[in-house]
């Protein structure tokens, strides 16, 4: 699994969430706790990912998995590192 086509994802999740919490005049720690106003921007996400990787991860697993782990994910600086090690985990 290519971890830069994932990296993107994220980093386009961060972008879209950073923006949704600055309308709404929230931090960003406490918009992702909302898990309304994220889901659907996790469900946006995950139909613009490559379609390599929407074979091998259902839509509903990756919500799941990105709103169980949404601190590491989202709010960590260094995101292709952290995506990084995760693969790694699954390997």
């Amino acid at each position: 699994m290519n971890g830069n086509k994932l990296t993107a994802v994220f980093e386009d999740i961060i972008q879209k969430v950073n923006a949704a919490a600055d309308k709404g005049g929230h931090k960003i720690e406490d918009f992702i706790q909302n898990d309304e106003a994220l889901r659907p921007i996790l469900i946006a996400a995950y139909s613009r990912m490559p379609f390599f990787l929407r074979i091998i991860l259902r839509e509903d697993r990756f919500v799941s998995f990105v709103m169980n782990n949404k601190e590491k994910l989202l709010i960590h600086k260094e995101i292709g590192k952290v995506v990084s090690e995760m693969i790694n985990k699954f390997k």
